[in-house]
């Protein structure tokens, strides 16, 4: 019976511990490195939802394609499209016009800005940082791997 209380504790610690492995590091805004991306955060208006941040004029991005986040980020930052989280992220890629001011996004690649907003009680004690294998979909990044 001991053993068993000792393998359950160590696996809590493990399951614990992985939240504190760094696997995709937030950039700075400050930083140089998002000249050639668009700085977005999600905004639910009429058209497009995405609007981009660092332009002169207004500019949105109805639809992600190629490499979203959405792609890869678990549904504690994103629900059919949605980023209830607030968190503003560095998209990289061609844009595609669609009408007017709107226009969709393939994305190449992509950063999350500094500092990660977290929608769950991993918020309390998760750096914000980075983030960590939890804060990925494993499923869809698997499927999204192999499709390639």
């Amino acid at each position: 019976m001991k053993k068993l209380i000792k393998i359950s504790i160590f696996l809590i610690i493990l399951l614990f511990a992985v939240d504190f492995i760094p696997v995709k590091f937030a950039i700075d805004v400050s930083d140089d490195n998002i000249e050639s991306g668009y700085l977005c955060y999600h905004e639910q208006v009429t058209g497009g939802n995405w609007r981009v941040e660092n332009t002169d004029k207004q500019l949105y991005f109805d639809n992600l394609t190629g490499n979203s986040p959405f792609n890869y980020l678990s549904k504690i930052y994103s629900t059919d499209y949605i980023e209830p989280s607030g968190n503003r992220y560095v998209l990289y890629g061609t844009i595609m016009p669609k009408e007017n001011d709107i226009f969709d996004l393939n994305v190449e690649h992509w950063n999350i800005v500094y500092p990660v907003s977290r929608k769950s009680i991993r918020a309390l004690y998760v750096p914000k940082r980075y983030l960590t294998l939890y804060d990925f979909n494993l499923i869809k990044l698997l499927k999204n791997m192999l499709s390639k």
